[in-house]
C-alpha cells in the first residue's frame, strides 16, 4: 500500500510559491523561445528580401534580363513571401504588416512567372526606355520599404519587438508603393510582345473619340487617372478613369467613366460611357426634374436628393445604361434605422419620367 504524504499547514504557502515560480519560469522560457524564433525569422526575411533587391539591381545594371535571372528572382520572392507569412504567427502586433509584405512578394513572384512565359530559356529581353524606368522605380520603392522594415544591424535590437503602430503604417505605405510599381511592370510584357502596342490610356481615349467624337471628349472628358490592381491582377490590371463633367443650369457634377485592361494590356471591359442618344448638352434643370418627379409621389416626404447618375438597370432588372436624373423622396429621414423612399428617374434631355421605384431599408445592428 502507498503511504500517505502528510503536509503541514505551514508548508502549504511554500508549495504554492514553488508552483508559481515553476509556472513563471515556464512562461518566461516560452516567451524567450518566441522572441528567439521571431528574431531568427525576421533576419531570414531580411536576407531573402536582400536577395530580391540584389537580383533586381543586377537586371537593371545589365539593362537586360534572361530566363535564369527571372528564375532566381522568382525564388527569392517566393522565399520572402513564405518567410513573411511565417512571421504573422510570431508577431500578432504587426500581423497586417507581414501579411502585406507576403502579398507584395507573391505579386512579384506572379510577375516573374509571366515574364518567364515570354522569355524562353537562352533568350534575353533587352530593357528599353519603356521597360527600364519601370523596373528602376520598383527597385527604388523596394529599397524604401526595406529601410522601413529592417534595421541595419539586428544586434541593435528588433524594431518590432514591441507594438510600433505608427512605424507599421509607414512601412505598409512603402510596401503599397512597391506593389503599385510592380503592377506597372506587367505592361513590359505587351510592350515587347504585341505589335504596335498602345498604352491603356491611349486605348481608352481612342475608344471615347471613336464613339463620341473628339470635340465631345475635349469638352466633357478632359482629365483621367490610372489605377493598378495589386490584389487580383488575374481579373484586371489597369483601370483608366475619365472624369465626366455634367452640367445643366447651375448644376455641376463629375462622374467616372471606366476602362479596365488585363495583364496583356487588352481592354476587357468599360462602364458608364454615354450612348449617342444620351449625350450633352442636357436641357432639363434640377428644378424642372424635381417638379416633374413630385407628380409621381403619392405620399409626403421629409427630404429629397436630386443628382444625375449613370443608371445601369432599373430595380426590375430592365437595362437602362443612361445618365438620368435620380430624384429620391425620403418618406423617413435618411439616417433613420428604418424607412422607405420613392425614386423617380427622369431623362435629362426630354424631361420624361423613365421609371418610378419604391424601396425601403432596415438597419442591421
Amino acid at each position: 500500500m502507498f503511504s500517505k504524504i502528510k503536509v503541514k499547514e505551514s508548508q502549504i504557502p511554500w508549495i504554492i510559491v514553488i508552483i508559481l515560480l515553476i509556472g513563471n519560469l515556464w512562461s518566461l522560457s516560452i516567451i524567450n523561445w518566441y522572441r528567439t524564433q521571431f528574431d531568427d525569422n525576421l533576419e531570414l526575411a531580411q536576407n531573402h528580401i536582400s536577395g530580391v533587391k540584389d537580383t533586381l539591381m543586377g537586371i537593371i545594371e545589365a539593362k537586360a534580363v534572361n530566363y535564369e535571372q527571372l528564375r532566381v528572382l522568382r525564388e527569392w520572392a517566393e522565399m520572402t513571401s513564405t518567410q513573411a507569412a511565417m512571421i504573422t504567427y510570431l508577431d500578432t502586433n504587426h500581423f497586417g504588416l507581414w501579411e502585406r509584405l507576403s502579398g507584395s512578394m507573391a505579386l512579384l513572384e506572379a510577375l516573374t512567372e509571366d515574364l518567364m512565359d515570354n522569355v524562353g530559356e537562352g533568350e534575353v529581353l533587352v530593357l528599353d526606355e519603356f521597360s527600364l524606368p519601370r523596373l528602376s522605380n520598383a527597385l527604388e520603392k523596394l529599397d524604401e520599404a526595406i529601410m522601413e522594415l529592417f534595421p541595419d544591424d539586428f544586434e541593435v535590437g528588433n524594431p518590432w519587438a514591441s507594438p510600433q503602430y505608427e512605424h507599421m503604417d509607414r512601412a505598409i505605405g512603402k510596401i503599397e508603393a512597391f506593389e503599385s510599381r510592380i503592377a506597372r511592370c506587367w505592361l513590359i510584357i505587351p510592350h515587347h510582345t504585341v505589335a504596335n502596342y498602345t498604352s491603356p490610356e491611349d486605348q481608352a481615349r481612342e475608344y471615347l473619340v471613336e464613339r463620341l467624337g473628339e470635340n465631345y471628349v475635349e469638352t466633357y472628358l478632359t482629365n483621367y487617372s490610372i489605377g493598378f490592381n495589386t490584389w487580383e491582377v488575374e481579373n484586371w490590371l489597369v483601370e483608366v478613369t475619365y472624369d465626366y463633367t455634367i452640367t445643366v443650369g447651375d448644376y455641376i457634377a463629375t462622374r467616372g467613366v471606366y476602362f479596365q485592361f488585363d495583364t496583356q494590356g487588352s481592354l476587357i471591359r468599360h462602364d458608364c460611357v454615354p450612348p449617342i442618344d444620351n449625350l450633352q448638352p442636357f436641357t432639363v434643370t434640377r428644378e424642372a426634374a424635381v417638379n416633374t418627379a413630385k407628380g409621381e409621389v403619392d405620399k409626403s416626404y421629409v427630404e429629397l436628393d436630386a443628382e444625375i447618375y449613370w443608371v445601369k438597370q432599373f430595380n426590375n432588372g430592365t437595362r437602362a445604361h443612361k445618365y438620368l436624373w435620380s430624384i429620391d423622396f425620403y418618406h423617413s429621414e435618411k439616417l433613420s434605422s428604418t424607412g422607405d423612399a420613392t425614386r423617380v428617374l427622369i431623362d435629362p434631355k426630354s424631361g420624361k419620367v423613365v421609371n418610378v421605384d419604391k424601396y425601403s431599408w432596415i438597419a442591421i445592428s
